[in-house]
């Protein structure tokens, strides 16, 4: 329900989140803020550690240092359940709307895709659990 009211612009949703998603001027005002939290020094860091392809341009990476753009991130933790193509619709998605917001706001946007792989320990990743037949709870 909360996905259905926050891609609806329901109010109800939209006060949990910097505001409605469908409207551009909330982008450019974020973007406007984010620029400046960043000096090139932090920048380069960032892009260094980013496995950029080789179609990209210096002239975007030079505009992306000197403050004038931005990153869409998106990750994911591997899991026994997500499959390969939740991953894949997670990056092509921000692939997307970096290509949008590019578009949109004449700022560079990278969109970077991690695998959360760090994130997890061996008393999460031993078990999992299902419902069987009889709706009880078995640890496998």
């Amino acid at each position: 329900v909360l996905l259905k009211d926050y891609l609806s612009g329901s109010s109800k949703a939209l006060e949990f989140y910097a505001g409605d998603w469908r409207r551009m001027d909330l982008y450019r005002k974020i973007a406007t803020k984010i620029e400046k939290r960043f000096d090139r020094d932090s920048r380069q860091r960032a892009f260094d550690t980013f496995r950029i392809p080789h179609t990209f341009s210096q002239q975007r990476r030079e505009t992306w240092l000197k403050g004038n753009g931005l990153v869409v991130t998106t990750g994911q933790q591997p899991g026994l359940f997500g499959g390969p193509l939740f991953c894949l619709y997670k990056a092509l998605s921000a692939i997307q709307l970096a290509a949008k917001l590019e578009r949109d706001l004449e700022r560079t946007v990278i969109p970077v895709f991690w695998v959360a792989s760090e994130d997890h320990d061996w008393k999460e990743v031993d078990h999992t659990y299902f419902i069987d037949r009889q709706d009880q709870l078995i640890r496998l």
